[in-house]
């Protein structure tokens, strides 16, 4: 108990042919409800924010067909006027014929992290350069508004994807020793693609398909 209120964490099941549910005590906090009230799938989804109810709906109906309960993060919103982010992680389990019978997991109260990404997304966004945030194994993981113009892509089309998409495959080899160089030693450095090493993997393809030189700061 003490390890899930230090972590905002709980833990839930939902049987989907009886609609029972049940939370373990911290996701009563959470949620700011009675540990005596009788739970049901609505217990939860009445306090899904209404912008947001449309993708729970889908997702969870996607993890009953698919047998397959992929991470969703959305907000809810308290009868108190409390607004909370909140990630989802579960597992399906099917009975002999194949049916989806139970979802379980967790459920993380990670209001404050997500507060602080928003935050850190607006001072992205106010930069007057095209940014791109890549996380471990080149995986985007955020794009400023100046990078969708420069790019043609929206954040949807480049968050979670490779930042390979953005370099044409022919540059691979060329690039290799400069990433790697980068990665051992993450210093400030600009690199003018056209004037030390063209070609090299700093020339960039844009969402139309064509391909373009950048100057490129990798911080």
């Amino acid at each position: 108990m003490f390890a899930e209120q230090k972590a905002l964490l709980g833990h839930w099941e939902l049987n989907t042919l009886t609609d029972e549910v049940y939370w373990s005590a911290n996701l009563y906090y959470l949620f700011k409800q009675e540990e005596n009230i009788k739970l049901e799938f609505n217990t939860y989804f009445e306090c899904v924010h209404p912008e947001d109810q449309a993708e729970v709906t889908a997702h969870f109906a996607q993890a009953i067909e698919q047998k397959h309960f992929d991470k969703i993060i959305h907000r809810i919103l308290l009868k108190d006027g409390t607004l909370k982010w909140i990630r989802l992680l579960g597992d399906v389990e099917v009975d002999e014929n194949g049916n989806t019978v139970k979802l379980a997991g967790t459920c993380q109260d990670i209001t404050e992290q997500q507060l602080q990404e928003i935050k850190f997304k607006g001072l992205v966004d106010s930069a007057p350069s095209a940014t791109i945030i890549v996380a471990s194994e080149n995986m985007i993981q955020m794009v400023n508004k100046q990078a969708e113009s420069l790019l043609g892509y929206t954040s949807e089309e480049l968050v979670g994807k490779s930042i390979n998409t953005l370099i044409p495959s022919r540059y691979d080899e060329i690039r290799a020793p400069h990433r790697e160089k980068f990665l051992n030693n993450m210093e400030v450095t600009i690199v003018e693609s056209w004037r030390r090493f063209l070609p090299n993997a700093q020339i960039w393809k844009r969402n139309s398909g064509r391909n373009y030189p950048w100057s490129i700061t990798n911080r």
